[in-house]
This record gives structure tokens, C-alpha cells and sequence, in this order.
């Protein structure tokens, strides 16, 4: 299988042009804390998810993810491009999830809990009398995704797009 790098990665959270060094204290700040690309079989057809970089003390460290595999599913969906990667790990309110991966010539699955705690943030909310709109900062508690943990050691499955 080969596979070329194309002219933007992106790191699940945000864009990044391709071979820029982000410093790895970045990562705490990401979801999973890899930079993701692109990948092509050898025929150029898009074919998954390659992960370029994987940050030290990251979540997808964590979950044992390593530069060259290719994500090729989550919860059961295929995905070939790295901004529905991302769209689909930081937009949906989900505890759980699992995720399909190939290294080499393996194709492994690996279920992930996501820690989640209650953080104290401050929010401004618009408080509207009459015509007059005021803001003030409320302390509110919310629930955030802190990390993520894998369920169990990664299973070896069989090709996902191989039906």
C-alpha cells in the first residue's frame, strides 16, 4: 500500500500545513493529540486516514496509536477524509467509541472510554430587560472530555472495506 502526503494535515482540533512542528504541550489541548492526513492506495484512491504524528502523553498515545496507521473507521462508518475524522471525534456527545485502524498489514480494533469530568467555567450570558441587553459572567459546571483510555487491548479484525 502506498500513500502520499497531500498539502494540508490535520490535527484532530485544528489545521496545520503539512511538516509544520507543533510543540508537543499543544497536544494536551486536542481531543486525541495526532495530526492526521490523506492516505492513498496504490491505485490513488482515497483510502482512509494516515496519522502522521502521534504527541507524547496524548490520549491516542494512550490508546497505543503510532505514526503510519491508518484510521479506517469509527463506531462502524468508513472515512477517507481527515476533516470528517475530525468533525466526527470532536462533534458528537458520545462517552464511548470504537475505532478501526490498520498497521502494516493488520487491521485492529480498539474500543476507547472517554474520561469525563466536571470543569467550573465562566460563560457570559446576555440578560435582556426591555430594550436593554446586559452580559454578565455566570460560573457554571460543565462536563468535558479530559482523555481518553482504551477498553481492553486493541483486537485484530478483518478488513473493513472488504465486505
Amino acid at each position: 500500500m502506498s500513500s502520499r502526503l497531500v498539502g494540508l494535515c490535520v490535527c484532530v482540533a485544528a489545521l496545520v500545513p503539512a511538516g509544520l512542528a507543533l510543540a508537543e504541550d499543544k497536544a494536551k489541548d486536542w481531543k486525541i493529540g495526532i495530526v492526521i492526513t490523506q492516505n492513498y492506495n496504490e491505485d490513488d484512491e482515497k483510502v482512509g486516514v494516515k496519522i502522521l504524528e502521534v504527541y507524547k502523553g496524548s490520549p491516542g498515545e494512550k490508546i497505543g496509536l503510532k505514526p503510519g496507521d491508518v484510521i479506517h473507521s469509527i463506531d462502524g462508518v468508513l472515512f477517507n477524509d481527515p476533516d470528517k475524522v475530525r468533525e466526527d471525534v470532536m462533534g458528537k456527545d458520545r462517552k464511548k467509541l470504537t475505532l478501526v485502524y490498520q498497521r502494516g498489514q493488520t487491521f485492529l480494533q480498539q474500543e476507547v472510554k472517554f474520561v469525563i469530568e466536571k470543569v467550573k467555567e465562566t460563560r457570559k450570558v446576555a440578560v435582556t430587560s426591555g430594550d436593554e441587553t446586559r452580559y454578565v459572567e455566570m460560573v457554571v459546571e460543565v462536563e468535558k472530555v479530559t482523555g481518553m483510555v482504551p477498553v481492553g487491548p486493541p483486537k485484530k479484525v478483518a478488513n473493513p472495506r472488504k465486505k
